[in-house]
């Protein structure tokens, strides 16, 4: 069967994540004369030193906690720009390429995190930190492309020399490899280094995924705009069709099990780029992309790293727009990943934007939120939903199912998540970009951060309808004459038990707009996160955190054996009472990065009774009776022989020995459920969900007296329910 199909312009803009650590640069491991005294294990004297942080400014307590900084006082003249030139340029109109984001990292080590913006039009702008939050444009004078469309940007140290690179990508244009000179300028490699030059780039993450001590790069892409016309023949047979490898980045089929099909827009496959650099000087990457088992053609918007089962290897949540499923990547240890999301999660989010991970219980495990488009209010909901009639179809084909608002995995220590967004208050934060997890009033506890709006409207069902049937099927007309959708930045602080609040307004973070890219990072010293948001087509807003005065420290760390700025760590902090996990990872908001370093609140706790710090390689060390509202460096031991393995071979087994509660049984295998075919959404259009089919009733009770329990399995319309008998 052949088909000829030319470009779409969905209704829905694809969009994004992160977590919130902030970085800094390396810092010697030679004691300072203040030093504080600590008692190591596993590591000599001089593996950790402090220095005190900045005093704080004292605020009043009706003041808000966070202060909006102009660009008058900051001195970042940045303005993010996007108003299309051509065809090409159109035909992103209504997707996430039309903004911006934000990178944080000292890239010339004085001590104090700069800045990257970026942008479609007007290139990125490099800004120099001074300190009292006042900042220097030195995009020139670092020798940083200023005319580049550019997409999601990384400080790293790729080379591990100890100097912070720099990673831009580019759109319709080739991304650049920047290697830190030492002397405040960059040197582009990507025509050597074996990054791809030129794809659809979204954003790179980095990690050490195969545990060689160097970062690894994962670029996630999304298409590039198509106008020319394919004629296709599709392979295979009936409920195993498959779009030939030559047109595999343009189309996608969806088979269903009575043999029909549906096709669907395809996107570019990512990339995972293994560091085989050897030289300093000589960068090098090799893409393992298929040998890993990354595989896929899937409008991406977010990715992040993060050890989900907690085995010491870096695992992947990526987000993927449209149809395109949500992937859970499990690192195998082998160099290769499998897609476990079916076995690991309920359900994952429709429109995928932002991911990003964290402790959001304190129970030593990372969560994870995924964010949708859903909406905050009655109105929008139903003016965003489209029509089920001829989208209600897809809420039964994809395994794990996919729904319109946000998740909240918690992480139950097992192989499977337990979804809880409806009880934190987190399901719907509307049109989300960037989702941040930190502890912003320093209270011990993880908050959400959450950037929001669009371009336009273009969820809005009566204006797509109205676009549809007219001759403006790009979208022009419907761009110049309607406004952005402006919506409130949100806040939820944690209150523990999964409870979160809404205090955008009080703590000054509600600013209402279109907000992209987000990256925090301790711009002053004094040890908490202030934030940096990119927004669209004004100037990015720069929030100075004036938290109350909690007890908190600052944490760097200085690879050896682990890549240098220790990415992938996990700290733990033992006090009288309890401990909090911290893990440092620069996977964080839309397009964005954070900077290398961890914040870590600590509320009215004065004192650290142990610190340790799980290390990339496998290793441990650990610190005890340090002060608090220090900034600490920690410099991985060189006598790793001698620590223990972070992780013991029992961690590593698979089954009932690796101290799970329950094993799958297969003893019910045979026994299943068939439901009555029927159309819920053609009856009601506007339905929110199926009620329809909502599963057969169980009830469990010893019906034949023999001491053991038998099950009674109910049936669904037109079938008979069934009896199934225990014997023993």
């Amino acid at each position: 069967m052949s088909h000829s199909v030319g470009q779409i312009f969905p209704s829905a803009a694809w969009k994004t994540l992160f977590v919130c650590f902030a970085l800094g640069p390396i810092a010697c491991t030679k004691a300072p004369s203040d030093q504080l005294p600590a008692a190591p294990k596993g590591g000599s004297n001089d593996s950790i030193s402090s220095t005190p942080l900045s005093v704080r400014m004292r605020v009043s307590a009706d003041r808000q906690r966070f202060h909006q900084l102009s660009s008058r006082e900051t001195g970042i003249r940045f303005r993010h720009q996007f108003k299309p030139r051509n065809e090409r340029e159109e035909a992103n109109l209504d997707n996430g390429f039309s903004g911006g984001g934000v990178s944080t990292g000292d890239y010339d080590a004085d001590g104090l995190p700069d800045l990257l913006l970026t942008r479609p039009h007007g290139g990125p702008r490099l800004y120099r930190n001074l300190g009292d939050f006042k900042f220097e444009d030195v995009t020139l004078q670092s020798r940083v492309d200023d005319g580049l469309w550019s997409t999601g940007a990384i400080f790293a140290d790729v080379n591990n020399d100890g100097w912070l690179d720099l990673y831009i990508g580019g759109y319709l244009a080739d991304s650049r490899m920047y290697m830190n000179q030492r002397d405040g300028t960059f040197r582009d490699v990507i025509d050597t280094c074996g990054l791809p030059t030129r794809c659809a780039n979204v954003v790179t993450r980095l990690a050490d995924y195969d545990r060689d001590g160097d970062l690894d790069a994962f670029v996630l892409t999304h298409r590039e705009p198509k106008f020319k016309e394919k004629t296709f023949t599709l392979e295979g047979e009936p409920g195993d069709y498959r779009m030939p490898k030559e047109f595999q980045d343009f189309m996608r089929v969806l088979n269903f099990p009575d043999g029909t099909y549906k096709l669907v827009y395809a996107a570019e496959v990512d990339y995972l780029f293994r560091n085989d650099t050897t030289d300093p000087d000589d960068v090098r990457f090799t893409d393992v992309t298929g040998q890993a088992g990354i595989a896929g053609n899937y409008h991406g918007v977010d990715a992040t790293w993060w050890d989900y089962n907690n085995d010491g290897w870096p695992d992947l949540y990526v987000s993927n727009d449209f149809t395109d499923p949500d992937q859970l990547l499990r690192n195998n240890q082998d160099g290769t990943f499998s897609e476990v999301s079916p076995q690991a999660l309920p359900h994952t989010p429709w429109f995928s934007m932002g991911a990003a991970s964290g402790d959001l219980n304190g129970d030593g495990h990372l969560d994870l939120i995924g964010t949708d488009m859903a909406a905050t209010t009655h109105y929008q909901e139903k003016i965003s939903m489209g029509d089920m009639e001829r989208l209600g179809w897809f809420l039964e084909y994809p395994t794990p199912r996919q729904y319109m608002r946000n998740v909240v995995f918690m992480n139950s220590g097992t192989d499977r998540f337990l979804e809880c967004a409806w009880l934190t208050g987190l399901a719907a934060t509307d049109w989300t970009w960037s989702v941040m997890i930190a502890d912003l009033d320093g209270d011990r506890r993880e908050d959400v951060f959450i950037t929001n709006g669009f371009t336009r409207n273009f969820m809005n069902s009566d204006l797509s309808n109205k676009l549809a049937k007219s001759s403006d099927k790009k979208g022009i007309k419907f761009w110049e004459t309607t406004e952005p959708r402006k919506e409130r930045n949100r806040v939820y602080k944690n209150h523990g038990d999964f409870v979160f609040r809404e205090l955008g307004k009080r703590w000054g973070l509600d600013n209402e707009g279109v907000s992209f890219g987000c990256a925090m990072a301790d711009m002053d010293g004094d040890g908490d996160l202030d934030i940096a948001v990119n927004n669209y087509d004004s100037e990015p807003l720069l929030y100075r955190n004036d938290v109350a005065q909690q007890h908190r420290i600052k944490v760097r760390l200085v690879g050896q054996s682990s890549n240098r700025f220790g990415i992938g760590a996990k700290v733990t902090i033992d006090t009288t009472s309890d401990s909090l996990t911290r893990h440092l990872t620069q996977s964080s908001g839309f397009m964005s990065a954070g900077e290398p370093t961890l914040c870590i609140g600590l509320g009215a706790t004065d004192q650290i009774k142990k610190l340790s710090v799980h290390w990339p390689s496998g290793q441990i060390q650990e610190f005890e009776n340090l002060e608090v509202d220090r900034s600490y460096t920690i410099s991985e031991s060189d006598r790793a022989a001698e620590m223990p393995s972070q992780f013991t071979d029992r961690q590593r087994q698979a089954g009932p020995a690796d101290g799970r509660l329950f094993e799958r049984s297969e003893i019910l295998g045979a026994i299943a459920h068939q439901e009555t075919p029927y159309d819920d959404f053609k009856r009601q259009p506007l339905l929110p969900n199926r009620l329809s089919q909502l599963g057969p009733k169980m009830a469990w009770g010893d019906v034949d007296g023999d001491g053991d329990d038998d099950m009674f399995l109910g049936g669904a319309a037109g079938f008979a329910g069934q009896m199934i008998i225990n014997h023993g």
